[in-house]
């Protein structure tokens, strides 16, 4: 695992490390649970967080809550939603999530960065 990253821009709480291609299972584990150790120095009582991998990087993002609910609508969001890829049941939906902008639905969903963070 290498240092780990996140963007202060984006509105919630994320926390990205990226993995290479020849660290063994062990130092997966030992990147992710740095990730998670990371969080909990932010917030001891997180009970519930995100989590996402791929072969380049491991992401995990603290939650406030799963759903965004609002203007009629019931939005379920998980980890894949966290990283950008929010699923829609109807063109209404797509439509609406275009309107609001994904980003305010993560945001509402996720922690939001301690200040001064930068």
């Amino acid at each position: 695992m290498h240092e780990k990253k996140y963007d202060a821009n984006i509105p919630f709480q994320h926390f990205i490390a990226p993995l290479s291609q020849t660290v063994p299972a062990t130092g997966v584990f030992a990147g992710y649970k740095s990730l998670v150790d990371e969080m909990r120095m932010q917030d001891p009582e997180l009970s519930s967080y995100n989590f996402a991998m791929t072969t380049r990087w491991v992401f995990v993002s603290p939650r406030l809550k799963g759903d965004y609910i609002g203007e009629g609508y019931n939005i379920g969001v998980n980890s894949t939603g966290m990283v950008g890829l929010l699923l829609t049941k109807s063109e209404e939906e797509s439509a609406f999530l275009e309107r609001i902008g994904p980003l305010s639905i993560l945001a509402s969903l996720g922690k939001p960065w301690p200040k001064g963070t930068s």
